[in-house]
């Protein structure tokens, strides 16, 4: 839900047509590296698809597989998976470390109420989540696999989520979906995100 919101914040910046971005949703049912995620990529990539969100652990393996193919793209997920294939541009990260560390720190500072019994959601104004800013091991740029995005429009665009100042302020973590499977339609995908400038098909 959040890379259709962000298309969609992106797509309203850059004063674009309403549909002037096309989304394919697909729901695999499985995290697993497997010979049908990889058919089903390529063929979303022989079909015109660009770069490939691939937000599902080991199913990632299988797009960079189907990308390697055909010369296209992905953003891997949870962790910086640059190091998985020179496929991936970047990766949507969870802050896995943030999380740890200040828990820890309200345990042992006291504070503990402030988690013990409570869900705590981990965002951009508690480095919960962000993109990957340094290469292991290297000077690099974390960014050099993007033709004109940097560290400074990274930046940019991650001081506005902090803020909740983006074109879509609060970045919904559900909508109302029909179906007992949880999968939801290109309509609750259209209607529940708000989408304009963002038209989703799925797949």
């Amino acid at each position: 839900y959040g890379f259709l919101q962000g298309a969609e914040d992106a797509a309203a910046e850059l004063a674009l047509a309403a549909g002037a971005v096309t989304v394919t949703y697909h729901y695999t049912g499985n995290f697993d590296e497997n010979d049908t995620n990889k058919a089903t990529a390529k063929t979303m990539f022989q079909e015109g698809t660009e770069v490939i969100f691939a937000a599902g652990g080991s199913v990632g393996k299988s797009v960079m597989a189907a990308a390697t193919e055909t010369s296209k793209k992905v953003i891997g997920v949870d962790v910086d998976q640059r190091y998985d294939s020179t496929t991936v541009i970047t990766s949507a990260m969870k802050g896995l470390g943030a999380s740890v560390v200040q828990v820890l720190e309200a345990i042992y500072g006291g504070t503990w109420a402030t988690y013990s019994g409570k869900t705590t959601y981990f965002n951009a104004a508690n480095d919960g989540i962000g993109l990957p800013t340094m290469v292991i091991g290297s000077t690099a740029s974390a960014f050099d696999r993007f033709s004109t995005f940097n560290k400074a429009a990274y930046d940019v665009v991650f001081a506005k989520l902090v803020a909740g100042t983006t074109t879509t302020p609060m970045i919904k973590r559900s909508i109302t979906v029909a179906a007992a499977s949880g999968v939801a339609t290109a309509a609750e995908l259209t209607t529940g995100l708000s989408l304009v400038k963002v038209t989703v098909t799925v797949r």
